[in-house]
């Protein structure tokens, strides 16, 4: 286990923790808001390109550590371990006169970023009202999310098990659970829904509250009957726990940055921070970016101005960061909110914040850490409408659309707050998807008439799909826009079903409605399709001859149950036969002697209830018969 520190921050909920017994006390660190602490024991240090592992271990035995990371989000940066030879300034020191270290820098304290509660410490007090004020409702009409989108919760840990978030935990579909077995050789045994980074286990159940709450703002199961309702509905929330109680170190925070880019997360929200700036988290986070990744931070809750004040990671300069100040229902920036002109991107809901708590409960808070998951969420639901996004399509989608607020601007980039609705019409869209299909046969031709309600306006076609068992579809048609129907005909009897769906430049649409029709056999004539023959013989004197006869009817469908009556032109033996569903039979003939060279068969009638026999319409592809008669010459 990691050594404890003290919190930074009130928070409100009781974070629940029990001190390991080995657990280093950090006595130098001060428990006032804002005092920067780290690890008394512990560097981050980044050793410049090409550094031969000799040169690495004979630095840091000068000082007495060892290397117990080494990452692979950031190349050439190790966490180290000091033994107790050189305290930890001491050991910078020295490390940064070397000219085969690029930065030596403590393991930093961070902590989250919540708010003390309310006068009115009401459980309904602004229940989910942040949800209209992003609106919301009005982007879930294009969509409400998809288990495709991983979202990455990288803080306390979180209550998997809660019933708002359970169907929307990540599982590590390369694990088998609980076999003790690194089953996807990525260097964590059964890290089923993620990994605990504080106590360094396959157990990221949160340590107190404060993860569990901001997992249900982002992704609380929508439309269950259930508590609360997240930003997006549908999503995977991989949890990813590196704090306790008392915070967390940035070097577990980079290694539960790594563990999310690795496993392909392209977003993390990140509820967390301090004020002292790492070389190290800065360029993790930069390196994840190169990943498409994006990473959501909470701006802090001093109340200051972190363009002059920084608080990280909020405050680094990158692509890949999206900065979030807390505002109220009124349009307010939050008290306790930190802002920046150029540091801070925008706002969102932040105070009295009803979510998701452990042990199946609910709970209010506030702070920019309650901020953050508004966005993440949004993000997420931007990325399950639109899987092709890039991040930087993503995030200039959110911040180009924010919504203009008198009391906000100055505080932040965009000087707004965040609109999902507004991002969400400028995210290019499938269209929408047909609707009310009906399939309806015309008799007696063996047809069927499809209508459809073209819902979109935007659609460059349609895909029509066909079936017979509703589980395997062929592509029937592609037909053009604002089409509504289509006929399809020269059926055989059956059931068939029938889909569609329209397409643009950006996507398919959802399919429409199933629609099916059963068809019985219905032709007004039948003709000789084919005949085809072999011969082969039945003793030293003797042969026989067998047709395969194929029967059609007025749209070339095969037709079943059809008597074939003919005659053998030697000795005129009679030959008949009855068509099955590929209209089809077969007729032998009698046995003919040597000296027969040549036999032929003629269809006298083609008999059926339904039909009546066309001979003008016979004929035969493969041209070696008239559609009526066929020689038969000895084998």
């Amino acid at each position: 286990m990691k050594p404890h520190v003290l919190s930074s921050i009130l928070t409100v909920f009781a974070l629940l923790s029990g001190v390991a017994a080995n657990a280093t006390p950090l006595s130098a660190m001060a428990n006032q808001t804002n005092v920067i602490s780290y690890a008394p024991d512990a560097l981050l240090v980044s050793f410049r390109p090409h550094t031969d592992k000799v040169t690495e271990s004979r630095l840091l035995d000068a000082v007495g550590g060892a290397v117990d990371y080494e990452y692979t989000l950031v190349p050439n940066l190790v966490h180290v371990r000091l033994s107790g030879q050189s305290s930890v300034k001491e050991a910078i020191s020295t490390l940064s006169d070397s000219p085969f270290v690029e930065y030596a820098e403590p393991d930093y304290v961070v902590n989250t970023q919540e708010a003390p509660p309310p006068p009115v410490n009401d459980p309904l007090y602004g229940q989910l009202w942040g949800l209209d004020k992003i609106n919301a409702p009005d982007a879930w009409a294009q969509g409400t999310g998809s288990n495709d989108v991983v979202v990455a919760v990288i803080d306390t840990g979180a209550d998997y098990a809660h019933p708002d978030l359970a169907d929307n935990i990540w599982t590590n579909p390369g694990e088998i659970p609980d076999n003790g077995i690194d089953d996807d050789g990525n260097g964590y045994i059964d890290d089923v829904h993620g990994w605990d980074f504080f106590e360094n286990d396959n157990n990221p159940m949160d340590g107190g509250a404060h993860g569990t709450h901001v997992s249900g703002t982002i992704c609380a199961k929508g439309n269950n009957s259930i508590g609360v309702t997240g930003v997006i509905w549908n999503c995977q929330l991989m949890i990813l726990r590196f704090m306790g109680p008392n915070g967390g170190f940035i070097s577990d925070a980079i290694r539960a940055l790594e563990y999310a880019v690795n496993r392909q997360a392209r977003i993390s929200n990140n509820s967390w921070g301090n004020g002292e700036r790492s070389n190290a988290l800065r360029n993790a986070i930069r390196r994840a970016g190169s990943s498409d990744h994006l990473f959501v931070a909470a701006a802090g809750n001093m109340g200051q101005n972190i363009d002059e004040t920084p608080f990280y990671p909020a405050a680094f300069n990158l692509d890949n960061i999206i900065s979030v100040a807390a505002a109220n229902s009124a349009d307010q920036p939050a008290g306790f909110s930190n802002w920046g002109p150029a540091s801070v991107d925008l706002h969102a809901p932040g105070v009295a914040i009803t979510s998701t708590v452990p042990y199946q409960n609910y709970g209010t808070s506030s702070g920019t850490s309650m901020a953050a998951p508004y966005v993440s969420g949004a993000a997420a639901l931007l990325l399950a409408m639109r899987p092709a996004l890039t991040m930087d399509e993503l995030r200039s989608s959110l911040l180009s659309t924010t919504r203009p607020v008198t009391d906000l601007a100055g505080l932040t980039v965009t000087g707004g707050e965040l609109d999902l609705a507004a991002a969400a019409a400028l995210i290019p869209m499938p269209p929408a998807a047909p609707s009310d299909l009906a399939a309806v046969a015309t008799p007696p031709s063996p047809d069927v008439e499809l209508t459809w309600t073209d819902n979109a306006d935007d659609e460059t076609g349609h895909y029509l799909w066909r079936s017979v068992d509703e589980t395997n579809w062929t592509t029937l048609a592609v037909l053009p826009a604002s089409v509504t129907g289509y006929i399809d005909f020269g059926l055989g009897s059956g059931t068939y079903f029938y889909k569609v769906q329209a397409f643009n430049e950006w996507g398919d649409s959802a399919f429409s409605n199933i629609a099916s029709v059963t068809l019985e056999q219905q032709v007004n004539s039948v003709h000789v399709g084919d005949i085809d023959a072999t011969a082969q013989w039945v003793g030293r004197n003797a042969w026989t001859a067998t047709l395969t006869v194929t029967v059609h009817g007025e749209h070339e469908q095969p037709v079943a149950n059809v008597a074939v009556e003919g005659l053998w032109s030697e000795h005129s033996f009679a030959g008949s036969c009855t068509t099955n569903g590929l209209g089809q039979c077969q007729i032998t003939s009698p046995s003919f002697k040597q000296n027969v060279a040549i036999a032929s068969y003629t269809v006298v009638d083609l008999v059926s209830g339904t039909h009546g026999y066309v001979p003008a319409d016979n004929h035969d592809p493969d041209g070696d018969s008239t559609g009526t008669l066929i020689s038969v010459i000895q084998p």
